[in-house]
């Protein structure tokens, strides 16, 4: 029987595989010591991983934090704030007593993130600056100031907030907080568009101003059943994303990652646009929708 022998390796190319493996080896494990040093140097620095703030539906109102419930938010690079939400579920001190604000020249601050300023504590605030500033300037006015704010919202959905809450206070002054996209935010279908999450403008979490059956304009109240049905696509198909999901689980469970998450958002921006086209053609197809969409 004749049996084949394999001639064994050069010496050099086995050497070559070991110091090959032995430098993976220690590029993993350098790796791992750099991320271990991060993960245990954010840790002890305080800052945390975000996670989605609890939240609740008020009828007539729309969707506010659940009261005292503590929101935090991160990019994940230079800022972690965590806040408690006052007892009415706006990131606020507890709104002066109406005698209180009756006595004194009170000051309510309405408006969308800007005044939520969720990203900034309490005493960073606009209105709790003004506060401030107005104390040394004028202490005669007394001055008091509180703000009633909510991402995402136009000046008509923030009217349910000036109805419900800030009324009774009987404010000297009222001061509405706009910027450039807070006018698109006072139409539903236009919001349900750039929504990211496929947002259905005929249920939508806040008030909405739409034509009654005369021509007129009313307010459509928020309606309770606000999430998304599935109809209209989100703006980030979980086929395309994959690798984010990955990196979005590793965010969500260490510091570290969360940090590199937010260096790679940082350096390559991502096009947040939501498939528009494909959603107004949906809600086109709707009865009453068409006008708005036409042109």
């Amino acid at each position: 029987m004749t049996r084949h022998i394999t001639p064994p390796l050069p010496r050099i190319f086995v050497r070559l595989a070991r110091l090959a493996g032995w430098n993976a080896a220690l590029f993993l494990a350098g790796l791992a010591l750099v991320a271990l040093a991060g993960e245990a140097w954010l840790r002890l620095s305080g800052t945390f991983v975000a996670a989605p703030p609890p939240l609740r539906f008020v009828a007539g109102v729309g969707v506010l934090y659940e009261p005292h419930a503590e929101v935090r938010r991160t990019n994940g690079l230079d800022y972690w704030t965590a806040q408690r939400a006052n007892s009415l579920g706006f990131l606020d001190r507890e709104p002066p007593s109406p005698e209180r604000a009756a006595a004194s020249c009170h000051v309510a601050v309405i408006g969308d993130s800007f005044v939520e300023a969720i990203e900034v504590p309490v005493a960073d605030k606009l209105h709790v600056r003004l506060e401030a500033l107005a104390a040394r300037a004028a202490p005669e006015l007394d001055v008091t100031a509180s703000a009633w704010g909510r991402r995402a919202t136009g000046q008509a959905s923030q009217l349910p907030f000036y109805d419900e809450y800030v009324r009774q206070l009987r404010p000297g002054l009222v001061v509405l907080v706009a910027v450039d996209n807070d006018f698109m935010d006072n139409s539903a279908a236009v919001t349900a568009l750039r929504s990211r999450q496929g947002d259905d403008p005929a249920r939508m979490p806040y008030a909405y101003p739409e034509r009654d059956g005369d021509g007129g304009i009313r307010l459509r109240p928020p309606h309770p059943d606000f999430r998304p049905s599935g109809e209209f696509p989100q703006g980030y198909p979980a086929s395309e994303r994959w690798h984010e999901a990955l990196g979005r689980g590793l965010a969500e469970r260490s510091l570290f990652a969360a940090w590199l998450d937010g260096k790679r958002r940082a350096l390559i921006p991502r096009d947040p646009r939501p498939p528009i086209e494909e959603r107004a053609a949906l809600l086109a197809a709707r009865p009453g929708y068409g006008w708005i969409l036409d042109g």
